[in-house]
């Protein structure tokens, strides 16, 4: 009497098989992290990946981010979305920094206050005007509490961002993104709450989603609203519910105000690409605008002392 029935014997194969597909990407991703060459993106030929112009037709390549390293990060990072995978680097770093900063020697809460201070913690209105630390509403945009509360913010970022980078263009989504969670932070520290996490930010996105092609009903901008209402109020609902299931505080002046940043700019901004060369100018300067304060806002906080 065979004791495998043939319903037991159908699990068992395609168990199998379904072991078998994932052992067979895994070494193909493998292979692919780890080869030696590149293809120019203007002949199509395979060359060296250190090379940085292609011997058969003179193109200049790229050579950052095409060794190992690089190959891996980009199987997990957006492929289409420069921005927003260097938002989500940047928040990944300084979250580390964060922890190596902290010495808690807890694993579940890796994060101290005094590091979360010293880097840039939002404050209240009050201290805000009595220390002159205004960077704070820059710097607190990229710090996180803890493991959930980066987690929930970079997997947003992760589905948000590549859509709203695709609809207006890299110079615009960036320059949003940081002008919602600066004005975010604003409104927070007005409320009289510390706060901190790129959560106003990630609402102004929203905002830009339930205002996208406002007063045209073609399909795509019709979705591109209804995902982003089906987004905020989840999102309004749990920022309500979320310190009464054991979540920590959640500062809901700081998502109300990116939201409606985030929707005022996005009645104001076209979505539609610069076509002037006046125009592209201007949105390649307010995005230089934006790097250097964010980059200044860092620099001001590695200079200043913790008092």
């Amino acid at each position: 009497m065979d004791l495998i029935t043939p319903r037991m014997r159908f699990r068992w194969n395609r168990w199998k098989n379904r072991w078998f597909r994932t052992r067979e990407s895994a070494r193909e991703s493998a292979r692919g992290v780890f080869v030696e060459q590149k293809m120019c993106p203007s002949c199509r030929a395979l060359v060296n990946r250190r090379d940085r112009q292609c011997p058969y037709c003179g193109q200049r390549l790229r050579v950052l981010g095409t060794g190992p390293a690089g190959r891996l990060l980009s199987r997990f990072l957006p492929q289409t979305a420069p921005v927003t995978s260097l938002l989500l680097l940047g928040n990944l770093l300084m979250f580390a920094v964060e922890m190596l900063l902290s010495h808690t020697g807890s694993l579940l809460q890796p994060v101290g206050n005094t590091a979360i201070v010293r880097l840039g913690l939002s404050l209240p209105m009050p201290l805000m005007l009595a220390s002159g630390q205004y960077w704070r509403w820059v710097t607190a945009m990229f710090l996180h509490a803890g493991w959930m509360h980066i987690g929930f913010n970079m997997l947003a970022l992760y589905y948000l961002g590549p859509t709203c980078e695709s609809l207006y263009g890299p110079a615009k989504f960036l320059s949003i993104y940081l002008a919602t969670g600066f004005i975010g932070n604003i409104v927070a520290s007005a409320a009289n709450t510390a706060v901190l996490g790129a959560s106003g930010a990630l609402f102004g996105l929203l905002g830009l989603m339930i205002t996208y092609g406002w007063g045209r009903h073609d399909g795509m901008s019709r979705q591109v609203r209804s995902q982003g209402w089906s987004w905020t109020i989840f999102a309004l609902l749990f920022t309500v519910a979320g310190p009464a299931l054991g979540f920590g505080e959640i500062s809901l002046a700081a998502h109300l105000g990116g939201l409606l940043s985030g929707a005022a700019l996005g009645r104001l901004i076209s979505d539609r690409p610069p076509l002037t060369a006046a125009s592209v100018s201007l949105w390649r300067g307010i995005q230089l605008a934006a790097i250097v304060i964010t980059l200044g806002s860092f620099f001001l906080m590695i200079r200043t002392p913790l008092t």
